[in-house]
C-alpha cells in the first residue's frame, strides 16, 4: 500500500473543492429579551441596511461595477430555495427554511447578494477575479511544492438563531497553475486558520489589497456585518473553524482517504502522521469512495470520482455537501456554541453567592435551556439515514447530549443548593426574630408584675412608683429602677435572639455539612 504521505502524488488531484471557514458572531437582544424573534428581526434589519459601499470602505476594495455601491450586501434566502431540506423532517425544515405562509421561526438564513468578495474592476476598466494571495513559508513550501497560492471567495451564508448567536459560512477555493494537489489544500488551511501565519508587517499587508491571512480573513468577516456588531464572539479564541468539502479525480487507497480526511478535518499539514486510534473516533465512511470527519476543529468531506459518472459525486461538493450536510452541521455547531455560552456561568463566583438575584438567573438558565431544546435540539432530523448518521456523528463528536443534560442538571442542583441555603437563612433568622420576641415578652412580664419574691407595695416596677409618690428623691429612684428594667429587657431580649438564632441552627445543621 502507498506511503500515507503520497496524498499528493498524481492519482490524487483534486478536482472540485470549497473550504468554508464559520466565523460565530453574538448579537444583542436586551432590549427585547421577552421576545428573543422581535429581536432577531431586529438585528436582520440592521444586517439588510449594510451596503456595497460599507463594506467596500471598510476593505478598501473597489467592486467590478460602481453602480452597484448602493446595493444591499445581504440578501434574504428565499423560501424552499439555497438549501436541499426536502428529505428533512418539518420541525427541522421549520428551522432552517421559512416556507410560504409561514410564521417566522427561530432562524433567520441569508445570503451574499454582492460579488464585491469575489471579483473587481481593473485598470482597463473591465471585471476581473479577485484572487489573494497566501504566500508559503520555507518549510510549507517544500510541502506542497508550491511558494504561493491564490484564494478566490465564492460566496457567503448567514445563519441567525434567536439565541443571540450568528454563524457566518464564508467560502472559498484554491487555485494554483498546473494541477492542484491535497497538500496545497492542507497548507492553505494551515495558513488560515492559525494566527501564527499572520504576516510580521500589518502595514504591508494593508497596502496589499491582494494578500491575504488569517487576519486579512477575519477582518472580511467583519466587515460584512453592521460596524456595532462586528466584533466576534471569543469562543474559540485564535483558532478559525474550517469545514473542507473535496473531490479527488480519481480512485485513491482507503487508507490515503482516510488520512486525508483525517488532516483537514484537524487542519494539519502532511507533515502530521493520525494514528488509527485517531482516525477511529472522527471518521465515518459510509461508503468506499466517501468520507467525513467530525472533530471539535472543524470537518471534511473527501469524496473521490471513481466511475465519472455519478452526478451525486460530481454534485456533492457545491450541491449536497453545500445544501444539506453544511446545514446540518450549522444546526450542531450552533448547539455547540450556545452551549459554552450556557457553561460560563457554572465556575462563575457571585460576590453574594445564594442571593436572590442568582436564584433568578439559574432559574432563566434552566428556562433557556428548556425552550433550547424545543426549538434546536432533535434526536432525528430527516427520512435519509445517511443524513441521520451525519448529524449524530456530529452530536457525538461535540459531545452535545451530554453537555446539554451537564447543564440542566447544574442549573437544577444549584438552583435547589441556593434555595436551600436561602432557606436555611431565612429559618434562622426567623429563630432569631422569635428568640427576640419571646425574651421581650418574659422581661416585659416580670417588669409589670406582682410576682413572688416582689414587695407588696410594688405592684408595677415602671408605672405604680410615678403614680403613688410625689417626692423627688422618690421618684428619681424609681426612675432609675425603671431604666435598668428598660436596658435589661433590651439586652434580654438581645440574647433572646441570639440564643434562637444557634438553637435553630444547630438543630438544622446536626448532621448536615455546614
Amino acid at each position: 500500500m502507498a506511503d500515507i504521505d503520497q496524498a499528493s502524488s498524481p492519482n490524487a488531484a483534486v478536482s472540485q473543492h470549497l473550504i468554508h471557514g464559520f466565523f460565530p458572531f453574538a448579537f444583542a437582544r436586551n432590549d427585547t429579551k421577552a421576545n428573543p424573534e422581535a429581536a432577531l428581526d431586529l438585528w436582520q434589519i440592521k444586517v439588510l441596511s449594510l451596503s456595497v459601499r460599507d463594506v467596500s470602505t471598510r476593505l478598501g476594495w473597489t467592486p467590478e461595477d460602481a453602480k452597484s455601491l448602493e446595493q444591499p450586501v445581504w440578501t434574504r434566502q428565499e423560501a424552499g430555495k439555497g438549501l436541499a431540506l426536502g428529505d428533512f423532517y418539518p420541525h427541522v425544515r421549520q428551522v432552517m427554511s421559512m416556507q410560504p405562509g409561514q410564521e417566522a421561526g427561530p432562524c433567520r438564513l441569508l445570503r451574499l447578494d454582492t460579488t464585491l468578495l469575489s471579483r473587481h474592476r481593473g485598470e482597463d476598466k473591465h471585471g476581473h477575479k479577485r484572487a489573494l494571495t497566501i504566500d508559503l513559508r520555507q518549510a510549507a513550501a517544500q510541502r506542497c511544492g508550491r511558494t504561493s497560492l491564490n484564494v478566490v471567495i465564492d460566496g457567503a451564508r448567514l445563519f441567525a438563531f434567536s439565541t443571540g448567536i450568528a454563524i457566518l459560512d464564508l467560502y472559498w477555493h484554491y487555485e494554483v497553475d498546473g494541477e492542484l494537489s491535497p497538500d496545497v489544500l492542507l497548507e492553505g488551511n494551515y495558513f488560515l486558520s492559525h494566527d501564527n501565519h499572520r504576516h510580521a508587517d500589518t502595514v504591508a499587508v494593508a497596502a496589499d489589497k491582494n494578500a491575504i491571512d488569517s487576519d486579512v480573513l477575519q477582518r472580511i468577516a467583519e466587515a460584512l456585518f453592521p460596524s456595532e456588531q462586528a466584533s466576534t464572539s471569543t469562543l474559540h479564541l485564535h483558532r478559525r473553524i474550517v469545514y473542507s468539502t473535496v473531490l479527488l479525480d480519481r480512485a485513491i487507497s482507503e487508507k490515503r482517504l482516510r488520512v486525508l480526511t483525517t488532516r483537514l478535518s484537524h487542519r494539519q499539514t502532511s507533515d502530521y502522521e493520525p494514528s488509527a486510534d485517531m482516525q477511529e473516533g472522527a471518521l465515518w465512511q459510509p461508503f468506499s469512495y466517501l468520507c467525513h470527519a467530525s472533530v471539535p476543529e472543524g470537518g471534511a468531506s473527501v469524496i473521490v470520482d471513481i466511475d465519472q459518472r455519478s452526478s451525486f459525486v460530481r454534485n456533492f461538493v457545491g450541491a449536497s455537501a453545500l445544501n444539506t450536510y453544511l446545514p446540518l452541521f450549522v444546526l450542531t455547531l450552533h448547539s455547540h456554541l450556545w452551549l459554552i455560552t450556557q457553561t460560563e456561568w457554572i465556575p462563575a463566583r457571585h460576590k453574594r453567592a445564594g442571593s436572590l438575584a442568582e436564584s433568578r438567573n439559574l432559574d432563566s438558565v434552566y428556562e433557556e435551556t428548556v425552550l433550547f431544546r424545543r426549538y434546536f435540539h432533535f434526536p432525528l432530523v430527516s427520512q435519509i439515514g445517511l443524513h441521520n448518521t451525519f448529524y449524530q456523528h456530529w452530536q457525538d463528536a461535540l459531545r452535545i447530549p451530554e453537555r446539554l443534560k451537564f447543564v440542566e442538571e447544574t442549573a437544577r442542583d444549584v438552583a435547589e443548593l441556593v434555595r436551600s441555603r436561602r432557606l436555611r437563612f431565612i429559618e434562622r433568622w426567623s429563630g432569631a426574630g422569635a428568640g427576640l420576641l419571646l425574651a421581650h415578652q418574659l422581661l416585659d412580664f416580670l417588669s409589670t408584675s406582682n410576682l413572688p419574691g416582689l414587695p407588696d407595695w410594688y405592684p408595677d416596677a415602671r408605672v405604680w412608683p410615678f403614680e403613688n409618690n410625689k417626692q423627688a428623691d422618690t421618684l428619681r429612684h424609681y426612675a432609675l429602677s425603671a431604666t435598668h428594667w428598660d436596658i435589661a429587657i433590651f439586652l434580654g431580649s438581645l440574647a433572646g435572639a441570639v440564643a434562637g438564632y444557634y438553637v435553630v441552627k444547630h438543630i438544622k445543621t446536626r448532621g448536615t455539612l455546614k
